[in-house]
């Protein structure tokens, strides 16, 4: 991961004339019914203007040997304000049936999928992601959600996501600020492209998100619970 994210940081130099760099870790534990399950870990290289990352999900304990599940991501883009824009992205999913990967690049905002090794036969759910402008990668989705915000940008977000096969979304509502706690609702929605046994066993996964000031004045997510499909799950950030 550390190597990984030293290259994104000499790709962002090449690209871009200011010698200011930004660097920003992101650990969150994965619980479920009070279980540690995994955790989720974003490192990212920022200028005012270009920005890349580097994402992780993986399984740990005794679920990593009865359902082994790692997602590895990377992406490279452009900032607009307070919104990330990927250039290039790719990934791997590694299961125990086997490991997929895909790799997309985009043009004026809309995703182009690249590479794909899925062998997935058609089907009428299938996306057209010409018509997805907007839609990011899951790297950059997970970013725009986690990050430390101020209090004017907390919550304020509808964010499109496209990881190569599935739209989905992730929908904020607006936040309930009391001294240095915030909270806010919302909903991770299943969109399109998704299989029939995923669609009819949930679409829409309510959340609660826990902010916290930092000294710098910018509030910090804590904590996300929500209602996966195994049960109640939590993520807890650990700096």
């Amino acid at each position: 991961m550390k190597l990984r994210v030293l290259a994104f940081t000499a790709a962002i130099f090449a690209s871009v004339s200011t010698a200011f760099a930004e660097n920003d870790s992101l650990t969150y534990e994965i619980y479920v019914y009070g279980f540690k399950l995994g955790y989720l870990r974003l490192e990212l290289v920022q200028t005012p203007s270009r920005y890349a990352a580097a994402g992780r999900v993986t399984t740990t304990g005794l679920l990593s040997k009865i359902a082994k599940f790692n997602f590895d991501g990377k992406v490279n883009g452009y900032r607009e304000g307070a919104n990330y824009w990927p250039d290039e992205f790719s990934a791997s999913i590694l299961k125990k049936s086997g490991e997929s990967t895909v790799s997309m690049s985009y043009k004026d905002k809309i995703p182009k999928v690249v590479a794909s090794s899925s062998d997935q036969e058609p089907r009428d759910t299938d996306v057209n992601p010409a018509k997805l402008k907007g839609a990011v990668d899951l790297v950059t989705g997970a970013y725009m959600v986690l990050r430390d915000v101020p209090a004017e940008q907390l919550c304020d977000k509808t964010i499109q996501m496209f990881d190569g096969q599935r739209r989905s979304q992730i929908r904020q509502q607006k936040p309930v600020i009391s001294g240095e706690k915030a909270r806010c609702g919302g909903f991770y929605e299943r969109i399109s492209g998704f299989s029939v046994k995923e669609m009819s066993e949930q679409r829409t996964f309510p959340f609660l998100l826990f902010y916290e000031m930092q000294n710098d004045g910018n509030y910090r997510l804590k904590s996300i619970e929500t209602q996966s499909v195994v049960g109640s799950a939590k993520m807890v950030r650990r700096d």
